[in-house]
């Protein structure tokens, strides 16, 4: 396991030896790296697989979750998710802690699309999120925020391949402030289901939920 007594000034980040990028490689065996050194961070995004979370034992599983010390914006600007540019992004987080690296498909063609700012920013959090409910109640806060989001991106297992360069790196400014999930956070209102129930329908997004099929090795 993790030893997490690091100090208050540490940062962590997880990070993975693998560099294969097969992505059925990378649910277990994740190394945690804590440093107060953002150059060492930088450096860790760019060269391996990795990852804001810290998971128990090193497995990349949500029940795993033990610690975030980032939020993760994966600005992928595809035409249905609207567009905040690369400059936008240097300007908005100019004055807070955070690391902007682009991505191996930065300003290329993918899957038909012409090529587009495509890149990650990295928010330091205020303190330490040691609860999975929090970290995903703010990361779907921030996903509400910026055009051209990921918004799958928001769950306590998720990981990136490393960045092709950083592009800013600010280690004095703001810090995000910390939000806990309020009570009422991705609880399900059963009521409004009450009245499929009795008339023995399924939902539109119940139905698609049962027949996904996920292929073996995808991401989460």
């Amino acid at each position: 396991g993790f030893d997490l007594c690091v100090s208050k000034d540490d940062i962590m980040i997880s990070y993975h030896l693998d560099k294969s990028m097969e992505t059925s490689h990378y649910w277990r065996d994740f190394k945690a790296k804590d440093t107060d050194d953002m150059g060492e961070i930088a450096k860790v995004i760019t060269h391996s697989v990795w990852s804001p979370c810290v998971w128990r034992e090193g497995r990349r599983h949500q029940t795993h979750f033990e610690r975030a010390d980032w939020l993760v914006l994966d600005f992928d600007n595809e035409p249905h998710q609207g567009e905040t540019s690369l400059e936008q992004a240097k300007r908005t987080f100019c004055d807070t802690v955070s690391i902007i690296g682009v991505t191996r498909s930065h300003q290329l063609s993918k899957n038909g699309q012409p090529p587009l700012d495509r890149y990650r920013v990295m928010i330091k959090l205020e303190r330490p999120c040691l609860n999975l409910r929090d970290y995903r109640y703010m990361m779907t806060r921030q996903l509400r925020r910026y055009p051209g989001l990921d918004k799958s991106a928001k769950d306590g297992a998720r990981y990136f391949f490393p960045c092709r360069e950083v592009t800013q790196l600010v280690s004095d400014g703001y810090e995000e402030e910390y939000l806990e999930a309020p009570e009422d956070f991705e609880k399900i209102d059963l009521k409004k289901f009450a009245s499929c129930k009795r008339i023995g329908i399924i939902t539109p997004p119940v139905r698609l939920a049962l027949i996904k099929v996920v292929p073996i090795g995808v991401r989460n």
